[in-house]
Parts: structure tokens; sequence; C-alpha cells
């Protein structure tokens, strides 16, 4: 969003770059599940069998919506002819340029922030032993919320408009409002922590 108001980027590239921090949030959640799974479960209940399924089941339930929207995405972008977009599907074309200066900073800050947000889950927080893994897995979907809702109704203003500002600045309303729910309620306004069950399985299915 700074990028689009004060460095000239364009609002394309603000929703491509949100929707790369969504991608490296779902890889690192999905191997913060395996480590979940092979070491925290083998050491309570000797197997990790269902939590090594369930984290495969998130990685590709949450990519699919990922990839369906990010289709959308550039299919309204090639649309209106924005920058290098010439094929919705062509993901490697379209994201390419991201991975260069200047928007390469914001993609090394994204890896950067997910390296600490793991670090302080795993041994500081100790989320696992207060979010069951069924729980935990939906903790970045609020971000599939917000990319849904932004294509439905900005693809509206869009094709009324003819201008993907709109895309952004729906985009940082959203982002704003998750980011201060979170901050307010921690996980609670997502998913309910089990805080009296300290010895139960923190993967109990039941």
């Amino acid at each position: 969003m700074l990028g689009v108001a004060f460095l000239g980027w364009s609002p394309l590239a603000a929703v491509a770059l949100y929707i790369i921090e969504t991608i490296i949030i779902g890889i690192f959640h999905f191997l913060k599940m395996l480590v979940f799974s092979f070491y925290y479960r083998v050491k309570v209940e000797g197997s990790a069998l269902f939590s090594v399924g369930l984290s495969f089941f998130f990685l590709i339930h949450f990519f699919a919506f990922v990839g369906i929207q990010t289709i959308f995405v550039f299919a309204f972008a090639e649309a209106f002819h924005m920058e290098h977009v010439t094929s919705a599907f062509n993901f490697v074309k379209n994201f390419t340029p991201y991975f260069y200066p200047p928007y390469l900073v914001s993609v090394l800050a994204f890896v950067v922030a997910q390296f600490r947000l793991a670090s302080r889950e795993m041994l500081h927080d100790e989320i696992y032993k207060t979010l069951p893994l069924p729980h935990y897995m939906f903790l970045p979907y609020s971000r599939i919320f917000i990319q849904q809702f932004l294509v439905i109704v900005g693809a509206y203003v869009l094709f009324t408009t003819k201008s993907m500002l709109f895309f952004v600045l729906l985009l940082g309303l959203l982002k704003a409002i998750a980011e201060y729910l979170g901050l307010r309620k921690g996980q609670e306004w997502l998913v309910k922590t089990i805080k009296d069950e300290e010895k139960k399985s923190p993967f109990s299915r039941s």
C-alpha cells in the first residue's frame, strides 16, 4: 500500500504482492504443521498419520483457493491490458517482475516475518499446547476470505470504474480490519483456543 501511495507502484503490484505474501504464509504454515505433526504428536501419542494427512489437506485446499483467486485477479488485469499481463494462467510470467527490485525488498520482508512468527509460535508461545492442529490449520484462512471478498466486490467496481485503484483501497481496508482483530483478540477471533485441557493431546480430533 505504501509503495502505491509514495513510491509510484501500480495498484496491480500491490495486489500481486499481497497474493505473494499469502503464498509465503501458506508455505510456512504447511511446514509448521508438519513439524508439529512429526515432533509433537509423536512425542505425545506416538502417531503422526492423521496430522500429516491434515497438513497435506491444508496444502491442497489452501492453494486451490489461492490459485483460483489469482487467476481472477490476473484475468481482470489482462482484460484491461494492465502492465505485463497477457495471460491469466501464466503465473510464472505474471509474478516474475515482483521478485526483482523495487518489489524484491517486500518479498524478502514477508519471508523474514514468517521466520520470526514461526520461531515465536514454537519457542515462545508454544502454540501447539493450546491449539489442536485442526484448529491451527484455519489461522491463515482470513487471507482467503479477504481475497475472495476482494475478487467479488472489486470485480464489480473494476468493470464499472475501469480502475484497479479500488482493489488496493479495499484490500487495505480489509487487511487493516483483519490485523486489528488479530491484535485485539489474538487467535480467538478466528478459532477457539483450548485452555483447560493441559493433559489432553494438542492434536486430538475430538
